[in-house]
């Protein structure tokens, strides 16, 4: 069941929970409650026609691929690079 159903029918029930003056009369309403939201189920939903997938953000500049990187620059680490005399 959707959640905006459910949310309306408990929304509506409430108020007839609230005045059943014994635990026998509110657990009747309460049945009628749970019978009402298990009656009001979705239909089964339709296959999708197309997978999900992530949209990418439209850009005017080329994506990066790993060929056009080039090859790695060799490094060196920060300590060897500065010389504190």
């Amino acid at each position: 069941m959707s959640f905006v159903a459910a949310l309306r029918l408990i929304r509506d029930a409430l108020p007839e929970l609230a005045a059943a003056r014994t635990e026998q009369a509110r657990a009747r309403r309460y049945a009628v409650l749970v019978r009402d939201v298990a009656h009001e189920l979705n239909p089964p939903r339709r296959s999708r026609s197309y997978p999900r997938v992530v949209k990418r953000k439209m850009s005017k500049f080329k994506l990066k691929r790993p060929a056009v990187h080039g090859p790695q620059l060799a490094t060196t680490p920060f300590l060897d690079t500065v010389k504190i005399c």
